[in-house]
Formats: C-alpha cells, sequence, structure tokens
C-alpha cells in the first residue's frame, strides 16, 4: 500500500521521536532539511527536534511539545510514535522524503521553464534547463542488490522448488507444469459469467485442503458451504455430484464418498 507524503513525514518524526540519535545515523545519508517536510506539523515538529539536539537536551514528544510551544501538538507526536514500526526503518522512509522533495523540485523548474518559453527562445530555455538539472544533485535511489546477493537469492528459490518448498500444486497440469502457485502470491481468477471461475477454485480448494492437507478456503456468494463440500468431495473420491443428487450413487460410489470425507476430516 503506497503512503502518502504526510504519512512518510509522520512516520519519520515517530522514528525521530522514540531513538533520536539512532534515527539521525539511519538517516544521515540523506541530509534532511526543513524544506522537506511540506505537512505544517511534521515541520513544527522537527525543528524542534533539531534545536533540541543541537542544545544538547533529550528529545521526546514532551520535550518536542515545550520547544516548539504547541500543546496542541500532542495527538499528533502520539500518532508518530505509533506509526513507526521500527527506529531501522528510518533510513527508508528518509528516503521516500529526498525522493519526494526532489520531484517538488524537479517539477518546479520544469514549470519554470514552460512559462519562459512564452517570451525567450526555445533552445536559451533548453539550454539553461540542462545546465540547472545538470548542477542539481539527483533524487537518490533505493540501493541496489549485488549480483552475489541476487544470485544468493536465486539458489535459495530454486533449492525451495526442487524440495517442493517454493510454491503451492493446484492438481491442475497446466497450472502445476509451471511451478504452481508462488506461496504469498496473488492470483486472480476472472472470466465471463458462467466460464466455471467457481469450478476451477473448487478444484484448486480440494486438491490443496484435500490432497496436500493445507488450509484453505473458498469465498462465494454463489454456493453454500455445503454445495462447495459436497462437491469437494465427489471431486476428491472420483465420484459423480449429479450422481448423488439424483439419488443414483451405487454402494461403490457410497464408499469413495465416505473414505474422502474421511480424509478431509483429517
Amino acid at each position: 500500500m503506497n503512503e502518502s507524503a504526510e504519512e512518510i513525514q509522520q512516520t519519520l518524526i515517530g522514528c525521530l521521536l522514540i531513538d533520536y540519535p539512532t534515527a539521525r545515523a539511519e538517516t544521515a545519508d540523506y541530509a534532511l532539511l526543513p524544506d522537506m517536510f511540506t505537512d505544517p506539523d511534521a515541520r513544527t515538529a522537527f525543528d524542534a527536534i533539531n534545536a533540541l539536539a543541537a542544545a544538547g537536551h533529550p528529545v521526546d514528544a514532551i520535550t518536542v511539545m515545550d520547544k516548539a510551544k504547541r500543546p496542541d501538538l500532542a495527538p499528533y507526536l502520539e500518532a508518530s510514535i505509533e506509526r513507526a514500526p521500527t527506529v531501522a526503518h528510518a533510513s527508508y522512509y528518509a528516503l521516500l522524503l529526498a525522493q519526494a522533495h526532489a520531484k517538488r523540485g524537479l517539477r518546479l523548474r520544469l514549470a519554470r521553464a514552460i512559462r519562459r518559453l512564452d517570451e525567450d527562445p526555445p533552445d536559451q530555455v533548453q539550454a539553461d534547463l540542462i545546465t540547472e538539472l545538470n548542477n542539481h544533485e539527483a533524487a537518490p535511489s533505493i540501493p541496489a542488490t549485488t549480483m552475489r546477493e541476487a544470485g544468493a537469492e536465486a539458489v535459495a528459490m530454486f533449492q525451495a522448488a526442487a524440495e517442493g518448498r517454493a510454491s503451492i500444486k493446484t492438481g491442475l497440469d497446466f497450472l502445476d507444469s509451471a511451478g504452481g502457485f508462488a506461496k504469498g502470491s496473488l492470483v486472480v481468477i476472472s472470466g465471463k459469467a458462467g466460464s466455471c471461475k467457481t469450478t476451477l477454485a473448487r478444484q484448486i480448494l480440494t486438491h490443496v485442503a484435500g490432497e496436500n492437507q493445507i488450509p484453505a478456503a473458498l469465498v462465494t456468494l454463489e454456493m453454500s458451504e455445503a454445495q462447495i463440500a459436497a462437491q469437494s468431495l465427489t471431486d476428491l473420491s472420483r465420484t459423480s455430484y449429479t450422481k448423488f443428487m439424483r439419488g443414483a450413487a451405487n454402494q461403490k460410489d457410497w464408499d469413495a464418498l465416505f473414505a474422502a470425507k474421511a480424509k478431509a476430516d483429517n
């Protein structure tokens, strides 16, 4: 989920309040400045935090309120601390803040260049813009992963696949031949009405929960729990749902059904 600029700024303030020395060390690469904070409360809190730290005073919610002379800032500071996952995340949120600040600066430069085009020669506007951009520090980027690190992750991924730990098998060859469903992935099944989306989902559920004994659930507004279970049991027992509903199932069908139910119950 993407966080808003205000949420990013508030989380960073929370990190600074939880453990200022550690948070400052984590964010040292991004040279945090007051004008990076566009939210008024965040800017006020950051100014107070900087002033307290410069004077060698402790940094916490109470001292920040006192320094800012803003007792009404208490709810914001409390929410900031609650938003901050851990101080170790300070570097990440400082990166997001610095990138947002760089984007605003770039948009401002481009807007000024566009306004100049109404009066100045295009080549002059272009040359000045290029010079300005060359003299401006680029937005910080997220550190890249080295080949050694990425290679180690790739080997671990292949080992997990070889041991059958990397994915969940669906029982459907056309899916399992490609590796099945990766754990933690979101798979969307779409199609027109009546195209058997629920049937496909039920067949996967039957294999995952019935054959593999992996906890699973199917949520649908089209069928009751009993109907889902009935069709799953007939799939698992390789019998016919329609045959049972017609009352035409024989003893062999019933034996297979009860065996499937006993396996599913376990």
